[in-house]
């Protein structure tokens, strides 16, 4: 079900302080009411409104049954009172068994048995695009969100080829059903489509896959923000593309892209869906520009030969997991542009 947002409070970039009374007397008829908090940082918070602690000058927010979070008031850059609660977020590592689709079906489910799509791209935003998206918003006098950085140039250099692939995975098993000869091909063909653009009713529909990482793409952000750190492989933080950590044999490996050995590493992760429990999420990211290349061509491979899980110790449990850390081995550099030619997957740190 879709969340409304009933009531949007006030954006306090500005004019705090002598607002800020009005703004505590009039959260009273929110209380236990599910709110959605964006922070100055860009995090996003949700959960249920407890109250208000004048001491500390932050409301309170119920995450959980167990777990109360303190939110400075001058941290806030918007508050949004939902209809529905949000959707739960998993309280323990997700079942990754338990998944109908891994890494080692791709690229089932975005392409069907008979050829036909069921997938919508996103890939990351640029500040002009991001300038026609808020004036959209303020148009319809909906709240602007933060903005991060821009897609960097070379992000999404072979997300075509990746298109081109599946394009050609689609006709070929489509020419195997005999829908070709049959002179009906089942495809409806997917559009590729910026992060934050993307329609609630566009996420809860179809299965996704997302490039870039949530600091580039706001379709990103959302879903490392649902699964925070229940998530063996994951960067740093969701809007951020500093670091990537792995979680393994209770211990944490962190590369970070400041490192020149490691900025050229990057992701890719085969994730059920928050939006519609029976869709997935995958999604290609690196820290720079040649790591989230490489995952994209790592991808354009899984059309021709299967892709693999990989195993791991996750919060005291060994099991199979559908992500995979990848690097660029080969870059060139074209008119100062980096081109990831070769790359290859990482197991417990090592190349592979």
């Amino acid at each position: 079900m879709e969340n409304t947002v009933t009531t949007v409070l006030e954006v306090f970039c500005t004019q705090l302080i002598p607002k800020l009374t009005q703004w505590v007397e009039e959260f009273r008829k929110y209380r236990k009411k599910c709110l959605r908090v964006t922070l100055r940082d860009g995090k996003i918070l949700a959960g249920y409104y407890n109250g208000f602690s004048h001491e500390l000058q932050a409301i309170e927010l119920r995450i959980d049954s167990d777990k109360l979070v303190s939110i400075p008031a001058n941290n806030i850059y918007l508050c949004e009172v939902l209809d529905v609660a949000e959707i739960a977020k998993p309280s323990q590592p997700y079942a990754f068994g338990n998944m109908r689709y891994t890494l080692k079906d791709f690229p089932e489910p975005f392409i069907t048995k008979d050829g036909s799509f069921d997938v919508m791209l996103a890939f990351g935003e640029g500040w002009r695009d991001y300038a026609d998206y808020a004036e959209t918003l303020r148009s319809v006098g909906k709240p602007v969100p933060p903005r991060f950085r821009e897609g960097r140039r070379g992000d999404f250099d072979y997300l075509l080829t990746l298109c081109a692939k599946l394009g050609f995975e689609s006709a070929r098993r489509s020419q195997e059903c005999g829908e070709l000869r049959e002179g009906r091909h089942p495809t409806v063909f997917p559009c590729g489509r910026q992060g934050y653009w993307i329609s609630q009713e566009e996420k809860q529909r179809t299965n996704l896959i997302t490039i870039g990482s949530g600091a580039v793409n706001t379709l990103t952000r959302e879903v490392l923000e649902f699964y925070g750190n229940n998530l063996p492989i994951r960067f740093d933080s969701p809007q951020s593309d500093q670091q990537i950590f792995f979680d393994m044999d209770d211990e944490v490996k962190v590369y970070d892209r400041r490192n020149d050995e490691e900025k050229d590493i990057g992701l890719i992760a085969m994730l059920p869906s928050p939006y519609n429990q029976d869709k997935f999420i995958l999604v290609a990211a690196g820290m720079e520009v040649a790591g989230t290349q490489a995952a994209i061509l790592a991808l354009c491979d899984g059309t021709d030969r299967r892709l693999s899980d990989m195993k791991c110790s996750f919060k005291g449990e060994t099991m199979w997991i559908p992500m995979r850390l990848v690097k660029a081995t080969e870059i060139e550099y074209l008119e100062h542009c980096e081109i990831a030619k070769k790359y290859s997957f990482l197991q417990n740190c090592s190349l592979i």
